[in-house]
């Protein structure tokens, strides 16, 4: 905003870059947050994959001389 105080004659292009900059930092935020709940449901799924397995697998006897 200041450049154009500067230079009002280069409003136009001065807003048209800053208005493309505003939607590559916000693409780039919803992406971000896209990957990161994808991870999540990812890792949530393998966890609860690898509780139901731990459950499911029979208890052994770990004292030894038995």
């Amino acid at each position: 905003m200041e450049a154009i105080g500067r230079q009002p004659e280069a409003d136009a292009k001065i807003r048209l870059t800053m208005i493309i900059g505003a939607a590559f930092i916000e693409a780039l935020t919803i992406y971000a947050l896209v990957t990161v709940f994808l991870f999540m449901a990812t890792i949530t799924d393998k966890a609860k994959m690898d509780l139901e397995k731990a459950q499911s697998a029979p208890v052994t006897s770990s004292a030894h001389g038995q």
